[in-house]
């Protein structure tokens, strides 16, 4: 029983230390263009260390009148 209440505080402790840790800054190299070719279309361009995506905007794919966001990209760039 010690054991397990040891193993349970010791698994919160890491829990927590692992969600306070903070992310690295994002540091676009200036030597290297991620979209050197000037990919279309860019509806809402983010910017990651690794690479460059354009998500789609709140157009009408469907045509059902309604604007589609969907939480996929159109493409990504590495």
């Amino acid at each position: 029983m010690k054991i397990r209440i040891l193993m349970g505080a010791a698994v919160l402790c890491v829990t927590i230390q692992a969600a306070a840790t903070n992310y690295k800054p994002i540091d676009h190299a200036d030597t290297y263009q991620h979209d050197r070719w000037g990919t279309e279309p860019k509806d809402r361009i983010k910017m990651f260390r690794a690479f460059i995506t354009s998500f789609d905007g709140p157009d009408d794919d469907t045509g059902d009148g309604i604007p589609d966001t969907l939480g996929v990209p159109n493409w990504v760039s590495y």
